[in-house]
């Protein structure tokens, strides 16, 4: 199996469309611009679940045979809107706004709200998949110290961030995260359909259905994580046929 996992992926960057290197062309990926144009928005819905993280689940909880390595030396805390190309209708419930916005986004297979815990660093650490690329878009306010912004290092080149700005790079390549401030870093995190040749792309856009559908890990994450948003903010209760509630208690 992983043999036929390292030919597609190399199989992906020989049509690869992005033009390469770990920090991508933002202008390959317009949707970048729409989503920063909500910036402030999501960051007025989701910063009441910053003071409550406490009660989302951890990657390692998530994501068991990655976690190990990518969030070994810290607490990364995540809060998933979208999965493997299907919504996770129970965050609806908590965040409905950016729940609409990032489920209208073309291209997008997944999108999460992830939380860095102050003075913490993501060590070194791959993505599964050359599939999609990564949007990472600070949401949190940046700190008035330039010593103590948040960076992100692809493959060696490390960038600062910028709040309400996205940064396109190469998931599949080693990356870390590194968050010297007082405050948790907090930032939105799509995976975004790899750009590729015509028919490369149906291949790829299609094995990320199927996969998505089909493949027992992903199956099992799907519900775990519905499962973790609906006991963290205790859902059961709270669903009626008269629509979402926007309040998070």
């Amino acid at each position: 199996m992983h043999g036929a996992v390292r030919a597609y992926n190399a199989a992906i960057r020989r049509h690869d469309g992005t033009g390469g290197g770990p920090i991508l062309d933002r202008d390959k990926f317009p949707l970048a611009t729409t989503v920063e144009r909500h910036a402030e928005e999501i960051w007025d819905e989701i910063s009441p679940l910053v003071q409550m993280r406490g009660r989302l689940p951890e990657f390692a909880d998530v994501s068991p045979r990655r976690g190990a390595s990518a969030a070994s030396t810290c607490t990364w805390r995540l809060f998933y809107l979208r999965f493997y190309g299907r919504p996770i209708i129970e965050s609806l419930l908590v965040a409905p706004r950016t729940y609409e916005i990032v489920n209208n986004l073309r291209g997008v297979q997944s999108a999460i709200i992830s939380i860095m815990e102050p003075r913490s660093d993501i060590p070194p650490h791959t993505g599964p998949t050359t599939a999609y690329v990564r949007g990472h878009l600070l949401l949190s306010p940046q700190p008035f110290d330039a010593g103590r912004v948040a960076t992100l290092t692809v493959a060696g080149f490390t960038v600062e961030l910028r709040s309400g700005s996205m940064v396109v790079f190469d998931d599949s390549l080693v990356h870390s995260a590194h968050n010297p401030a007082e405050i948790p870093r907090v930032a939105l995190l799509l995976d975004i359909i790899r750009p590729l040749d015509t028919i490369y792309s149906v291949l790829n856009q299609m094995t990320l259905y199927l996969t998505g559908r089909l493949h027992p890990d992903c199956r099992r994450m799907r519900r775990s994580i519905g499962a973790s948003v609906t006991t963290a903010f205790d859902l059961r209760e709270r669903h009626s046929e008269s629509g979402p509630v926007h309040e998070i208690r």
